[in-house]
Order: C-alpha cells, then sequence, then structure tokens
C-alpha cells in the first residue's frame, strides 16, 4: 500500500497473530509498541484469516483492549495539543455495552488538558466525540454516521482547535468522505486537547479502566501529530479500502518458462505467472528467473 506518511507518528498493521504485542512499524523515530489486552476473551486476534490479521472486540464492560502509555513521540502526538489525526479501518457490528463502545480514548490527566474520545453511540451508531474543557465538564459533538453492519470503513479524526469555526475543530472523515451532519458541543478555540505524560490510551475500549470495549473489529491504526489534508485523507482512504487484510491472499504460484530459450534469451509467456486469488493486494514477493546454460 502507498500511504501518505505526511505527519506520520506511529503505525499498526496489526498483523502478529497470537502476540500481546503490537508492533509499530512507522520507521519513525523510535518505535512506541502498544500492548493487547485480552482481558477475560473481550479482546482477541481475528481467526478468519490465515494469520488473525485484526482485533476482534466482544462488546463488554469487562477488560480488554488495545492500550498504550504517553511516551515518547506519542506523548507529543497526544499531550497538551491543538493538533492531531487518528487513522483506523474498523468493522463496527454493534453500538457496545449499555449502547456505548469506545473506538479509541486517552485516560484523564492531571493538566489542562482531560479526556478525549471516539464513541459508538446508541442503537442507531451515531458516533460521539467526546472531550474536557479546563475546568472538569466532559463534553462533546454527535456525528450523523451509522457504521453498525456496515462492514469494513476506512475513519479519520481530525483535530485542529485553532480553526476559526467551532464545529470544524472536529472533523470526522468516513471512506474518504466527511460526515458534516453533527451537532454538541466543539472546542474552544486553540484549546489545548489530548493527555498528559504517562497518561493511557487504548483503542477499542475506554483506557482508564480497559474496559467498555466496542463491538466489532479494528484493523489497521495510525496516529499522525498534524492535520491531514482532505486530499490525503481521500488517497489513504483509497488504499486502504481496497486493501484486502494480507493474510488472507494467496501468494502468487511460481512462475514457469513456457517458451524454448532462444541464444541469450528466455521467454516467458502469458502463463508464466498465475496468482489464485488475482487482484488482491499482497506483501511484497520477489521471483528471479535465472538461464542454466
Amino acid at each position: 500500500m502507498a500511504l501518505n506518511n505526511t505527519n506520520l507518528v506511529a503505525r499498526y498493521h496489526l498483523d502478529e497473530g497470537a502476540s500481546t504485542t503490537i508492533t509499530d512499524v512507522s520507521g519513525v523515530g523510535s518505535a512506541e509498541n502498544l500492548t493487547l489486552d485480552l482481558g477475560s476473551g473481550n479482546a482477541s486476534w481475528n481467526t478468519a484469516t490465515a494469520n488473525h490479521t485484526g482485533i476482534n472486540f466482544a462488546a463488554s464492560d469487562g477488560a480488554g483492549g488495545i492500550v498504550g502509555t504517553l511516551t515518547g513521540k506519542l506523548n507529543t502526538a497526544f499531550n497538551d495539543v491543538k493538533l492531531f489525526t487518528v487513522e483506523f479501518v474498523a468493522d463496527i457490528q454493534g453500538s457496545g455495552p449499555g449502547d456505548s463502545g469506545y473506538l479509541f480514548s486517552i485516560s484523564d490527566g492531571a493538566g489542562a488538558s482531560g479526556p478525549f474520545s471516539v464513541q459508538i453511540y446508541d442503537d442507531d451508531g451515531t458516533v460521539y466525540i467526546g472531550h474536557e474543557f479546563p475546568g472538569g465538564d466532559f463534553q462533546g459533538a454527535e456525528f450523523t454516521h451509522d457504521s453498525v453492519g456496515a462492514g469494513r470503513e476506512v475513519w479519520h479524526v481530525v483535530v485542529d482547535t485553532d480553526e476559526g469555526t467551532a464545529s470544524n475543530r472536529i472533523k470526522l472523515y468516513i471512506d474518504g468522505s466527511e460526515i458534516t451532519t453533527k451537532t454538541g458541543t466543539f472546542p474552544g478555540s486553540a484549546e489545548l486537547l489530548g493527555g498528559d505524560s504517562g497518561d493511557d490510551f487504548g483503542f477499542g475500549c475506554q483506557a482508564t479502566d480497559v474496559d467498555t470495549t466496542m463491538d466489532g473489529l479494528i484493523h489497521y491504526l495510525a496516529i499522525y501529530d498534524g492535520v491531514m489534508s482532505p486530499t490525503n485523507i481521500t488517497a489513504n482512504a483509497g488504499e486502504l479500502a481496497t486493501a484486502t487484510d494480507e493474510a488472507s491472499n494467496t501468494i502468487p504460484n511460481t512462475p514457469t518458462a513456457t517458451a524454448t530459450p532462444s541464444g541469450s534469451t528466455v521467454v516467458l509467456g502469458t502463463g508464466a505467472f498465475s496468482d489464485p486469488d488475482g487482484g488482491d493486494t499482497h506483501k511484497s514477493s520477489n521471483w528471479r528467473v535465472y538461464r542454466v546454460v
């Protein structure tokens, strides 16, 4: 996949399989790996593909989730900031326990910023993006989009509190298109959001207690320390929406020469290369053809 890397901080393909370590594959600075907290089975590797690509979350008030701590470059990205973008691929199957499941959250810190969360809210799949103003009141905005049962979707949550118009300070894009029907309370001008150094954050769960898990799957995660442009959002959404989980793909067959060598040239016929599931995207693979004389 040719994804845009402008302002990239961390990226996670979620293809480790049975591991509880979620590896940062961004190649940006020192790797900041995350941890899969299995809880009591509320978070588990997806078994629908060969190497369990993606994490299943069973809507529950019990423990489970993908968790990390605001240290290193993740602390820089989320510690009292005005700009950031979270990118993930999810398949939402329900609204969660008590009609509210967490997709992403930052725990409550002691400083000026407070928790930030993205939740699926109510049976209609309304997306709630919450934040806390200095002073302690937990407030947020509701975006009209029903992801429940919609299948695989590419999400971009974009925060920019330098925006002049309040409702533009948090934006939600699904599959590259902005969700413009939204109501509620938005951050103040130049307000600092995120967490504080050492705070917890989580995907698929509420970070403070690692519970209130979402209902569905997360296939991919990435974090950016700036505002991703609409052009780059559209491009990345296109790449992520069309890419099947690599584990479900079969590597193309070994090529075979179908023509007799002539002098120093070996011509491979049209049937030399074949792919059992053509059209899929694959991890890179190289075949080298030798002519033995």
